[in-house]
């Protein structure tokens, strides 16, 4: 008895921590994402190729938590989990975090492109969208595997294999498509890049377009380390849980329960590392705040304005009406009224 209470309020314990991070990365992640689409958006210039994949990243990043998030607080409560959950929405919040992942990656290949390649013309806006389309196609695809294997166990959900093969298959054909072909790819970018910058250092022209683009790229290369770091839990977690022995399960059980929590950590870093490591992003929101804040103080100044003229207005009415009053029945302080009129006039017309 007093075993069975014991784990009960270690499951509580573990859970409320649980829901606090949640919260805390639902509060962080959201707030993140706002700053760097709202900068985004302000931007009065046209949208390049690499703000565009930006905002989808950031997106990508806000559907992450809160899809993510909003799923994991449903599985902790003791409802029957239902097969239309347990097909279309819980299998499917992987495709924010796929998203994201893709965008990483083809932001690291339009990169290397624009700066190994100077002289090519830089991807058109209506590319850069295509894009972004197909990098969602391509997501929704990777998960119906998932979906269509989907079933329900009353209280959780459960992919339920015919053939084990099977599943071992999909759980390594993730591995490669979340994370090891992404580290690949983003690591000859960089390698291409950094070679391309090291060859043409002495031309001034090249130094120059490095200059432009040392910025983004220190700020996609610390996106990158991060990702090859945090999601390193959760996949090869799920790749020793599925081809390892009982042994490596039993080791992996704690970490496999956090695992996903670093994965959320990853997508609430993204935006913090736009907002703070490039220089012309910085520009970009400190411009936005100066509109945001100057916009607010013009409203304030007119709405002060129009309320003393209001006022002012308010003010003359009654004292016409007070003066024909005085004038029909009170001959006494007319002259008083005129100069009380006179000075509320100068008054409405120093304010207005």
């Amino acid at each position: 008895m007093n075993n069975s209470t014991d784990a009960n309020i270690i499951v509580t314990n573990e859970q409320t921590f649980r829901s606090a991070l949640y919260i805390i990365f639902l509060v962080w992640g959201t707030t993140g994402g706002s700053i760097v689409i709202s900068a985004l958006y302000a931007k009065r210039s046209r949208k390049s190729d690499n703000d565009i994949f930006l905002i989808n990243l950031t997106c990508s990043d806000v559907l992450t938590i809160w899809f993510y998030v909003g799923v994991q607080f449903y599985i902790m409560s003791s409802r029957t989990k239902g097969i239309f959950f347990c097909r279309y929405i819980w299998p499917f919040m992987s495709v924010p975090l796929s998203v994201s992942i893709f965008t990483t990656s083809s932001m690291a290949v339009v990169r290397s492109r624009s700066v190994v390649y100077a002289w090519k013309q830089s991807l058109s806006r209506k590319s850069a969208v295509c894009w972004v389309l197909v990098l969602w196609i391509t997501a929704i695809v990777v998960i119906i595997p998932a979906a269509t294997v989907s079933k329900s166990a009353l209280v959780y959900c459960k992919l339920h294999w015919s053939n084990p093969r099977h599943r071992k298959v999909y759980t390594g054909f993730l591995f490669a498509v979340q994370y090891a072909i992404p580290l690949i790819i983003v690591t000859c970018a960089y390698v291409a890049i950094g070679i391309n910058l090291r060859k043409y250092e002495r031309n001034v022209v090249r130094r120059n377009v490095r200059k432009e683009n040392f910025e983004i790229i220190k700020a996609l290369a610390i996106v990158v380390i991060l990702f090859g770091i945090l999601m390193l839990p959760l996949q090869v977690g799920w790749m020793l849980w599925e081809f390892g022995s009982p042994t490596w399960r039993r080791a992996l059980l704690h970490v496999m329960n956090y695992a996903d929590v670093i994965c959320i950590l990853h997508s609430c870093l993204n935006p913090c590392i736009y907002g703070i490591l490039p220089k012309q992003f910085r520009l970009q929101y400190r411009k936005w705040s100066a509109e945001l804040f100057r916009s607010r103080s013009l409203r304030q100044s007119m709405r002060r304005e129009n309320t003393a003229g209001h006022d002012c207005a308010q003010i003359l009415q009654d004292k016409g009406r007070e003066e024909n009053g005085l004038y029909q029945g009170l001959n006494g302080p007319q002259e008083t009224m005129a100069t009380a009129l006179n000075i509320d006039n100068n008054a409405c017309e120093t304010a207005t």
